[in-house]
Order: structure tokens, then C-alpha cells, then sequence
């Protein structure tokens, strides 16, 4: 867990970890997924903590404004600049889809049903790992067991099989597939799904 200086002490110490209020910082509560032409993804997490700084140091006036708008990726001479693709957070929807976005407009609800879900936890710091959860997913964490092994908590799938689709996905930025709420899709209050793209 990460801890930050809030402020300083009244009365100084001679154990300078005894000069300052902490705060537990480490929920991360927004994450920028950045993309460049050719697919490749790199990502950056910020902690409510953190947000707060540079919101009194800047004006937001949506997410996007807390990130830059370009982040290198890759290594080496295959360096690029990733665009700010979007910026995800717990309980955003998403629909996870096997090639192509527009696969998804030729889907029954039924179907867009069982392939969304929602941001649960910003999981991997160093990883950029997401934990998802079925959208409609009511059971607490401590009843959704893995299918393997039905004594143990899933925490988890890192890939995604369409014909058996799990309650809970972690997964890394190279498997992040889905279409995104706000940005490509919208519900309306009828549960249909309107296309942004």
C-alpha cells in the first residue's frame, strides 16, 4: 500500500517518519488505456489520492483532463505514441467482443447481455491488469468460486472463451477487447443498446 504526506505535524520530532499525517492512498479509481495505430497498448493508473493534487493544481472538467493525451510504447527502435484511448473506472461497462467492434451491432440483446460486464477492481498497478465481473453478477466475492476448483475464490480468467464465459476476467491491457460505455455505446432505459460508432 502506498501512504502520502498529508500535511505536517505541530510538534517535530527527531524520527522524521513521526513529522507528518499519512493517508492510505493505494485505491486507484481511474485508469487511461492508450493506444497506437497499430493496436499496441500501454496504460497509467491514478490513485484518488493523486487525483485530488492535480485537481486543485488544474482544471478538470472531464477524466481525460487528468492524463496526458499521448504516452510512449514499446521498447527499443518500435517506440510509438499511444493516443488516450479512453479512461475506465470501476463500474464502467464494457462488451467484450472476439475481433472487431462492429461485430457487436449483429448480436441479440440476449447476446450483448452475456458479454457485458463492468469494471470491478483497477487490479495490476505494474501490470495494467483489470478485474471484471459479469455485469449482473449479484453473489458476494467469497461465493463466486473457480470453476476448477469450486474451494477456491475465482479471482479471475486472463483470457476469454465466448462458449463458456466466466463470472470474473483479470485481465492485461493486451486482451482489453470491448467496447466502452459512453464512448461506443450507450443503454437506454428499455436495456437496448444504442452504437456511438
Amino acid at each position: 500500500m502506498d501512504n502520502s504526506e498529508i500535511k505536517q505535524q505541530s510538534h517535530e520530532s527527531k524520527y522524521d517518519y513521526k513529522n507528518y499525517y499519512y493517508a492510505d492512498n493505494a485505491e486507484n479509481i481511474y485508469y487511461a488505456l492508450y493506444e497506437d495505430e497499430k493496436g499496441n497498448r500501454t496504460f497509467e493508473m491514478l490513485n484518488l489520492f493523486n487525483a485530488v493534487k492535480i485537481k486543485k493544481d488544474k482544471k478538470i472538467n472531464k477524466l481525460e483532463d487528468f492524463f496526458e493525451p499521448t504516452k510512449k510504447v514499446g521498447r527499443g527502435k518500435n517506440i510509438s505514441d499511444a493516443k488516450l484511448k479512453a479512461v475506465l473506472y470501476p463500474n464502467l461497462r464494457v462488451i467484450f467482443f472476439k475481433e472487431k467492434k462492429e461485430e457487436l451491432r449483429n448480436l441479440s440483446l440476449s447476446e450483448l447481455s452475456k458479454r457485458m460486464y463492468k469494471v470491478y477492481s483497477l487490479y495490476g498497478k505494474t501490470t495494467g491488469q483489470i478485474q471484471f465481473q459479469h455485469h449482473l453478477e449479484a453473489r458476494a466475492d467469497k461465493d463466486i468460486t473457480d470453476p476448477s476448483n469450486p474451494s477456491k475464490k475465482l479471482i479471475g480468467a486472463s483470457s476469454i472463451d465466448f462458449n463458456n464465459l466466466l463470472p470474473r476476467y483479470l485481465l492485461s491491457p493486451v486482451n482489453f477487447n470491448f467496447a466502452i460505455e459512453g464512448k461506443d455505446f450507450e443503454l437506454k432505459i428499455d436495456g437496448s443498446v444504442s452504437w456511438l460508432f
